[in-house]
């Protein structure tokens, strides 16, 4: 009789040990709506914790003065150092795509009142092309490209965007044109791989340009 009470006993302990075996799985990232990932590269982790650190700063500046054109394109790249660094660690596609179109506000905010700012349009440009959006995109890099025939970088992406969505014979001339300008300077490098692969009809598995 006595052996049976401990039974009777022990029965509630054992459903909770059950459910909280059942359960702590399941609170894994509770709040964070991702899928657990694999363990972060300590150098990847480092630029994620800069660039949050970056923004924490920045937001607080453009929150004090939003009339800080500065801060607020300081905050569109270290929200585009984020969204780089999370596709690095392997992070969930909404944590990098919900950055790039954070980059985006910002760079457009920015842009707003700083029209001639090439580089910053060639930034938005790479965001768009993060996203898919490979048209607008293209519409921001050539207009980048436009009011500066020489900038290498933008040339670079527009190659990049036709290699990369199939339109081989219309990446071959900015990519030449990328190459051209200075073959032995990263960007020209890049370009002439890409330009290689495109001559080879190997367009499939590119490693995404840097912006």
């Amino acid at each position: 009789m006595k052996d049976n009470i401990k039974w009777v006993l022990l029965i509630p302990g054992i459903i909770v040990i059950i459910g909280l075996a059942y359960l702590v799985p399941k609170l894994v990232g509770v709040g964070s709506g991702n899928t657990p990932t694999q363990p972060v590269n300590p150098g990847v982790q480092q630029q994620i914790n800069d660039a949050q650190n970056r923004i924490n700063t920045y937001s607080a500046q453009v929150k004090t003065n939003p009339g800080d054109v500065a801060s607020v394109k300081n905050l569109g790249e270290a929200y585009l150092d984020l969204a780089q660094s999370q596709e690095q660690n392997n992070q969930t596609v909404n944590d990098a795509n919900r950055n790039f179109k954070n980059a985006i506000d910002q760079f457009r905010k920015y842009l707003a009142a700083n029209s001639g700012d090439v580089d910053v349009t060639i930034d938005l440009g790479f965001a768009y092309s993060q996203l898919g959006m490979s048209e607008v995109a293209l519409r921001e890099l050539q207009a980048a490209a436009a009011q500066a025939p020489n900038n290498q970088r933008a040339w670079l992406n527009i190659g990049y965007i036709y290699l990369q969505t199939g339109r081989t014979d219309q990446c071959k001339a900015p990519l030449q044109k990328a190459v051209n300008l200075n073959p032995n300077s990263d960007e020209g490098k890049e370009a002439k791989q890409f330009l290689d692969q495109a001559n080879s009809g190997a367009n499939a598995g590119l490693t995404p340009i840097s912006p």
